[in-house]
């Protein structure tokens, strides 16, 4: 839609809105700017006023007819709405039946041969980052998941050879991973709170280091020789691949969809591009 015959710039964000009178059914129309609209007209060849235009239409085309009212010139279009036959495709028959949908059926096997496609690239894709990261999977193998009941048997001793004693574990909250509270008391007395933290931290981080058990980031708690932490089990082999991966410092190899491989560093956070970008995250 355009203003008018002498309109230069149309904004292709501007609104039109268009009105009909419920009454009389006549159609109308107005800018956003409240100006009516204008249609283009058609201006008479020989003398240039505005000509005036009647439609006439069959089934096989409409036709347009122009008359000047001032000099009487008149002329017609013809808008053809016959279809017309486009040279004959002999492979037509092959090419139908090789691309086009038949049927139901064929439809569901298309679909179906799809997504087996994209289950192999995905396996495919799988398998290769398995095998270059084969160093971060043989450690998740290898890693100990002690349940909740041994956690205590492989806590309390280490803890009372470090000072500690009387360990306890809280009711455990499950959600996506399992977090315990525990709970122990200093027996040093010239230990002040800053060091009994910090050696209780080391010994428990030294403690789990082979498992799938970790300290969580909130911290240890002290006040009058009474400390409680939490510690948090990763049973998800995507955590555990991140765990180990964090803890021996080891870079993951992931192959990401145009096949090429990115390198992640979960210790600084950071995604190495094959061509050199280096993304944080």
């Amino acid at each position: 839609m355009h203003r008018c015959d002498n309109h230069e710039y149309d904004d292709p964000e501007e609104v039109l809105f268009m009105l009909r009178c419920t009454h009389c059914q006549k159609n109308s129309a107005y800018w956003e700017d409240g100006s009516e609209w204008e249609r283009i007209h058609t201006y008479c060849p020989k003398c240039h006023s505005i000509m005036e235009h009647k439609n006439t239409s069959t089934k096989k085309k409409v036709t347009t007819t122009y008359s000047c009212p001032s000099c009487k010139h008149t002329y017609s279009e013809d808008f053809d709405l016959t279809i017309k036959k486009e040279s004959e495709d002999p492979d037509f028959d092959k090419d139908r039946t090789e691309y086009c949908l038949l049927s139901k059926e064929k439809a569901n096997m298309l679909r179906d041969t799809k997504y087996r496609f994209e289950q192999m690239a995905e396996l495919g894709k799988k398998f290769k980052e398995r095998k270059d990261n084969k160093q971060i999977y043989d450690a998740v193998k290898e890693l100990k998941k002690p349940k909740i009941a041994e956690l205590t048997t492989l806590l309390t001793p280490v803890l009372e050879k470090g000072g500690y004693s009387e360990f306890n574990l809280d009711k455990p909250e499950m959600g996506r991973d399992v977090t315990i509270g525990f709970n122990c008391l200093d027996t040093k007395s010239e230990r002040d709170d800053y060091t009994s933290k910090k050696e209780l931290k080391k010994i428990i981080d030294k403690a789990l280091n082979d498992t799938n058990w970790r300290l969580m980031s909130d911290g240890i708690h002290y006040r009058l020789g009474y400390l409680n932490g939490r510690i948090r089990a990763y049973e998800q082999e995507d955590d555990l691949v991140k765990l180990v991966a964090k803890d021996k410092k080891l870079k993951y190899k992931k192959v990401d969809d145009d096949g090429d491989i990115d390198e992640i560093d979960w210790n600084s956070k950071q995604m190495k591009t094959p061509d050199g970008k280096t993304i944080i995250f």
